[in-house]
């Protein structure tokens, strides 16, 4: 079975870019995380919940894109 890369190299530059479907789901839910965390965190109800939501959703990103990355 061939594997479904969701993360490739960038045409030009440094980076990678979504080339699947799921690597743009994976990139929306991410950002979304992020503000959400950053909402938690100005809003005054939990600063260290808001940056653990922040810390989470870094490393998903992190960790999905390194796992599904063709080199």
């Amino acid at each position: 079975m061939k594997p479904i890369y969701w993360f490739g190299p960038k045409k030009h530059g440094f980076g990678i870019r979504p080339i699947h479907p799921l690597g743009f789901l994976t990139i929306f839910i991410a950002i979304a995380g992020f503000f959400a965390g950053l909402q938690i965190l100005f809003s005054g109800l939990s600063s260290v919940f808001g940056v653990t939501v922040i810390v989470i959703s870094i490393a998903f990103f992190a960790i999905v894109a390194s796992l599904t990355y063709r080199k």
